[in-house]
């Protein structure tokens, strides 16, 4: 995780950006204990901005909700249409313009005040984009098994994790 952060650190430029990023990339997936997982990234990402403990709850928890409009794999949609009567495809599709009215209003709210601020670029940007993609890969290819194949969660994260050691093995052997 402290790889995709300095990837994005990298790339992005923002640190408000990122720290707003991070929770989003974890709202992806409707995990128990989400929070767990996303406010490590906040708290390191916001140290530079120097934010209370409070924006940092409300930039974690904010942004890694903005998805539930939307994304079928959340239960209050699934929900929500089957007690209204419509397709939740449907529902989903009414609901768009409610997530980047969430990012926006979460964005004025969250960052009010501070500024942006700008890291030293230590890798080049090809570098960058290179080490943010391979470290996310594990992240990306659950998502895939998960909304693309419909595969359980516990399974994809599963999977992932075992590619991960196989290919993290295989590279080590190689040098």
């Amino acid at each position: 995780m402290n790889k995709i952060l300095e990837g994005f650190r990298h790339i992005l430029k923002d640190m408000r950006v990122v720290i707003a990023l991070l929770p989003a990339m974890i709202g992806l997936m409707p995990l128990v204990g989400g929070a767990l997982v996303s406010a490590p990234m906040v708290v390191e990402g916001s140290d530079l901005l120097k934010l209370s403990p409070e924006r940092r709850t409300f930039i974690n928890y904010w942004f890694r909700h903005v998805w539930e409009y939307i994304l079928p794999t959340y239960p209050a949609l699934i929900l929500a249409a089957t007690l209204v009567g419509v397709p939740v495809r449907t529902l989903g599709w009414v609901n768009l313009p409610l997530t980047p009215v969430a990012i926006l209003t979460g964005a004025m709210i969250g960052f009010w005040g501070i500024s942006r601020l700008q890291q030293g670029e230590a890798l080049s940007q090809k570098t960058s984009a290179w080490e943010l993609l391979k470290n996310l890969f594990p992240l990306i290819f659950a998502l895939v098994l998960v909304i693309g194949f419909k595969i359980e969660l516990a399974y994809a994260f599963g999977l992932s994790i075992l590619g991960m050691i196989l290919f993290t093995e295989s590279i080590q052997n190689v040098y």
